[in-house]
């Protein structure tokens, strides 16, 4: 899992990248990711803008792709690319994160949970989702 920004964000309905770093960064795109202060606006915009997995690389900027690749290679591992909306409040986040994990758990022949490795902001919820079910996490690498 990646940090704040650190996760590619799609319009829900046409399934087109709206965060692209590099091209909102120097307003190359307008994107307008504000939410409101109310939870109705964040239930509106889970609705309207998707997650979709971690930001690897930007270009030929290398974020994670090299590690995720090695992880890949190693056939003891199945590795899930997690994105989360980094805009949305912790519990929230922290609750779809819950669901992905339960559902990995329940596919599992024996009962382990599952290894997180995540950063900054990520790092936060997956540290929420340990906290509450603690079952789910086997270990967590910040």
């Amino acid at each position: 899992m990646g940090g704040y920004r650190g996760s590619i964000l799609r319009d829900a309905k046409t399934k087109r990248r709206l965060w692209i770093p590099i091209k909102a960064g120097l307003n190359l795109r307008k994107v307008d990711l504000r939410i409101g202060p109310d939870e109705s606006d964040e239930e509106k915009t889970q609705k309207e803008i998707i997650p979709d997995r971690m930001l690897s690389h930007i270009g030929r900027v290398v974020i994670s792709i090299r590690l995720m690749k090695k992880l890949i290679a190693m056939p003891i591992y199945t590795v899930t690319n997690y994105g989360y909306d980094w805009r949305l409040s912790l519990h929230i986040s922290a609750e779809l994160l819950k669901e992905k994990l339960q559902n990995i758990y329940d596919k599992q022949e024996v009962k382990k949970g599952t290894y997180v490795i995540a950063h900054s902001m990520g790092g936060l919820v997956a540290h929420k989702v340990l906290q509450e079910h603690t079952h789910l996490i086997r270990g967590l690498i910040y």
